[in-house]
């Protein structure tokens, strides 16, 4: 399997089903992440606010259910 190139950038400019198919199972602020919802990042130890938040993730799956990487409006 081919590494896949570093995205990052506010998360609420990625749809919430980029998110979910690209950071499920990646290290985010010390724990993995479990589940990605329209207003939060669940890790294993906790959950953040999406609204404010960078992020920075390895993009597994660019095409992630037909989204595109970045919101366009």
């Amino acid at each position: 399997m081919t590494k896949g190139k570093n995205v990052g950038g506010a998360a609420n400019s990625f749809h919430t089903g980029y998110l979910r198919e690209n950071m499920v199972g990646q290290n985010f602020k010390g724990s993995k992440v479990t589940n990605v919802t329209n207003k939060y990042i669940i890790t294993e130890n906790g959950s953040y606010l999406r609204k404010g938040l960078n992020v920075n993730f390895e993009e597994t799956n660019p095409n992630a259910g037909g989204y595109t990487t970045h919101r366009r409006d």
